[in-house]
């Protein structure tokens, strides 16, 4: 027998006990189930992107759920199966994805770290070589992040680079190419610039993300340099 949310007595499609996840959206102290290993936790954020909510799987531990509101032209499954067999070094890994009514959730790893535009120049640039060097292998797959901020641009403790939400600004129907997240990532430079002429000028003659990556990485010598 199909068990029905003790709530608003929906029937559970995934067969998994408790509230469904609308009630627990409405009303999260109780935990949902998603599918067979995934246990949704405390909702950790809301922002452009939709909702993140911290959650842990019985295989993996603790990971990330994001519910996107999907546009069902782009949210396709073979979308989705794009974003999950992407792996980078710096790009946060997606674990999985399932479909709840009209949004998408993907699961990926937890997000640590401090936001991007934290740390000294050298290791701000350090920090922004590496997205690039993860966005340029995105790029380089037909994928673009779209919605690149400080936040999803995590730097771990040893100066180790994660980006996260590549491809959701795209499942959720809107515009994400390379170029837009080329400038993105700039703009996120823009405080170092001004105060850098070497940065500025990486900035200035850039245009595609292995570029950028080049010219940095030259800015960053030079800013190293002794004097």
């Amino acid at each position: 027998m199909t068990p029905a949310c003790p709530r608003c007595g929906a029937l559970r499609p995934d067969d998994a006990p408790g509230a469904c996840l609308g009630c627990v959206l409405g009303a999260p102290p109780v935990p949902a189930i998603l599918g067979d290993s995934l246990e949704l936790g405390d909702e950790v954020l809301e922002d452009d992107l939709g909702v993140v909510y911290a959650a842990r799987d019985a295989r993996l531990g603790e990971v990330r759920v994001r519910f996107v509101p999907a546009a069902p032209d782009v949210a396709t499954d073979a979308a989705l199966q794009a974003l999950a067999a992407l792996r980078h070094p710096h790009l946060a890994a997606v674990h999985g994805f399932g479909r709840e009514a009209d949004e998408v959730y993907i699961v990926s790893e937890p997000a640590r770290g401090r936001p991007f535009g934290l740390d000294r120049p050298a290791a701000l640039l350090s920090a922004a070589l590496q997205a690039l060097d993860a966005l340029a292998h995105a790029h380089a797959r037909g994928l673009a992040h779209g919605a690149l901020t400080p936040d999803r641009v995590r730097v771990g403790p040893r100066g180790r680079v994660k980006v996260l939400d590549l491809g959701v600004e795209r499942l959720a129907g809107r515009p994400a190419t390379p170029a837009g997240d080329v400038a993105a990532l700039a703009r996120l430079l823009l405080p170092l610039a001004a105060l850098h002429p070497p940065v500025a000028t990486a900035l200035e003659r850039a245009t595609a993300a292995d570029d950028l990556r080049r010219e940095l990485a030259e800015a960053r010598v030079r800013l190293l340099a002794p004097r």
